[in-house]
């Protein structure tokens, strides 16, 4: 584990090394919507959330008995549950870490698995289908920069012609610029192939930007990887949380042991589309059919860590002695006054006990801020508007010709 207060751009051997039980502390949208005997009344059509992953993959993608169908970075296994029921062919689990492929194997003893980096998959050229990642690429490297010296560089590059693949002539105009002088030798090498990156890929770089940025350099090889491994009528799925507006950029959360990066889903489709790959973005929302406007309960075992989001009936069918008409709720937001919400008010009416204007909500809330995805055990059970976490949540579908 690094330094809980620096910011750390490659965790790949945290994740290397990633055992179950963190995976408790990351709350992903595919984790706290898998529902109950594959149910879940939060999502349109009633289903789990890998169950209907698959269904709408089927529909999407063109898989068969005899496609190859790859499940990168499935975390505790959820995801599979889905996948193998619902997609013909074979499917075959990929994870960084030894740790969480037993999990996975140990909830789905007959699905294939194999240890592996996303960003060097042990897959020949043009042999798969179909290709399933879901929020996995926030945790790959990012690479922070001077945004004015890439943007000064980027220009004069692009002015005078210089072709990406030509690393020396870059290295030169860098010199030239007196940009190597300001950053030393050490970092030469890193600003020369962020230069390639926005050369080759047309990328650019947001108005009004803060001195430093971070690039998402793991997720645009992810992408590369993934147009080296696809077959030609393949197609990809992932999905991570970020944003698709070109003026957006990257951020950190801080989970335990290690940080995530929000997703520059606008660059990526422009490396996708470059590459000659179909692409378009999505919200996870629609995709899924999940309900984002509803308010649920976050249920938390606080024996075993795990969590889950269900409606009031699911919470009270699992546990009726905490969850019933004598339960008060501390109902949470991330950006209204809970007491103004016209959901929340209607839900008072019906009799639900929701607790407003306590300092330990507003305690919850601080915390909330400084660690938004981190397990945190509240003195009352939980109510929040489902979207406030799912919204953020973005989908990028490639299809390759």
């Amino acid at each position: 584990m690094g330094n809980p207060d620096k910011l750390e751009f490659d965790t790949t051997n945290f994740h290397k090394n990633e055992k179950p039980a963190s995976m408790f502390s990351e709350v992903t949208a595919s984790y706290m919507l898998k529902g109950r005997e594959g149910l879940s009344q939060l999502i349109r059509g009633g289903k789990s959330f890998s169950l209907t992953l698959g269904e709408k993959l089927k529909q999407r993608f063109d898989v068969s008995d005899k496609s190859t169908v790859i499940n990168i970075g499935d975390g505790l296994g959820y995801n599979s549950e889905g996948l193998k029921q619902t997609l013909p062919g074979k499917l075959i689990n990929m994870d960084l870490s030894p740790n969480l492929l037993n999990a996975q194997k140990t909830r789905n003893p007959e699905i294939s698995m194999g240890q592996a980096n996303a960003l060097q998959l042990p897959l020949a050229d043009h042999s798969i289908d179909l290709l399933v990642n879901n929020e996995m690429i926030a945790d790959l490297e990012v690479t922070p920069v001077n945004s004015n010296q890439l943007q000064i560089a980027v220009n004069e590059l692009k002015r005078i012609g210089v072709s990406a693949e030509d690393e020396t002539a870059i290295e030169n105009i860098l010199i030239d610029l007196e940009i190597i002088s300001q950053i030393g030798n050490s970092n030469k090498l890193t600003l020369v192939k962020l230069c390639q990156l926005y050369l080759k890929y047309n990328l650019t770089i947001p108005q009004n930007t803060p001195e430093v940025i971070y690039i998402n350099t793991g997720a645009i090889e992810f992408i590369e990887e993934i147009n080296r491994v696809l077959k030609a009528g393949g197609g990809a799925w992932i999905s991570e949380f970020g944003s698709d507006d070109p003026n957006m950029l990257s951020k950190h959360v801080k989970l335990p042991g290690h940080y995530e990066w929000s997703i520059r889903f606008h660059d990526l489709k422009k490396v996708a589309e470059t590459l000659g790959l179909k692409c378009q973005i999505v919200d996870l929302n629609d995709f899924i059919g999940i309900k984002n406007d509803e308010w649920c309960i976050e249920r938390v075992d606080t024996s075993s860590g795990e969590a889950d989001y269900m409606t009031f009936e699911e919470a009270h069918q699992l546990n009726p002695e905490k969850y019933n008409e004598n339960t008060t709720y501390m109902a949470i937001s991330d950006s209204l006054p809970t007491d103004s919400i016209p959901e929340v008010l209607a839900l008072e009416k019906k009799g639900v006990k929701i607790r407003h204007g306590d300092p330990a909500i507003s305690a919850l809330m601080d915390e909330l801020s400084r660690q938004p995805h981190a397990m945190i055990k509240p003195t009352k059970p939980i109510l929040k508007r489902l979207g406030d976490f799912t919204d953020h949540f973005k989908i990028l579908i490639i299809e390759k010709p």
